[in-house]
């Protein structure tokens, strides 16, 4: 019912849901639906700020992972967490409230994705300054990885700023460096 009512954004029965339930059983805030995710994780794919913000308020675990899935296609390697999410939404306000809560951006999926990895993919430059300025846990791997990331998206922004904060341009993923990436985009 919880996650029903996140996906429907109606705030106003989620509160409900969540004052009915919390007495009775307090861990059911962090139940998964059949696709592995949380009340919390739809509420930031949403980008809804007031849900999430209400669910962490009552004790949503900010740090969780989804399960492999099969029938969503934009989670199907499973391993993603709310901040994750939230950073596929590009919602500066939604990160900055998971951090308050203590998100921890070196998490990664299954395929070895981190929130920065999925910011700078996206070209999310906002959120990704947002990353490295509040994470002390973002090293130079993580940047590198990301760097890379925003190469085969063509972000010259995301990817000027990333070479600021250290990350080494240089780096070979799979066959070929960022660069290399970067010199296939096309030009817009």
């Amino acid at each position: 019912k919880l996650i029903a009512a996140v996906q429907a954004g109606d705030i106003d029965q989620v509160k409900q849901i969540v004052e009915e339930l919390e007495a009775v059983n307090a861990s059911f805030i962090d139940e998964k639906d059949r696709s592995g995710m949380t009340a919390l994780m739809w509420s930031c794919v949403q980008g809804r700020v007031d849900i999430a913000a209400y669910l962490l308020e009552h004790n949503a675990s900010v740090n969780l992972r989804a399960h492999s899935m099969v029938d969503f296609q934009f989670i199907a390697e499973g391993g993603k967490t709310a901040l994750i999410f939230a950073c596929s939404h590009g919602s500066i306000e939604l990160v900055n409230l998971l951090l308050s809560y203590k998100a921890d951006a070196s998490i990664c999926s299954a395929s070895g994705f981190s929130a920065l990895t999925i910011a700078a993919g996206s070209g999310k430059l906002e959120v990704i300054k947002l990353l490295v300025d509040s994470c002390s846990n973002i090293d130079v791997d993580m940047k590198s990885y990301a760097f890379y990331h925003a190469s085969i998206g063509g972000h010259i922004e995301v990817m000027q700023y990333l070479h600021e904060q250290g990350a080494n341009i240089n780096a070979v993923y799979g066959t070929e460096s960022a660069l290399i990436s970067a010199a296939k985009c096309p030009i817009s």
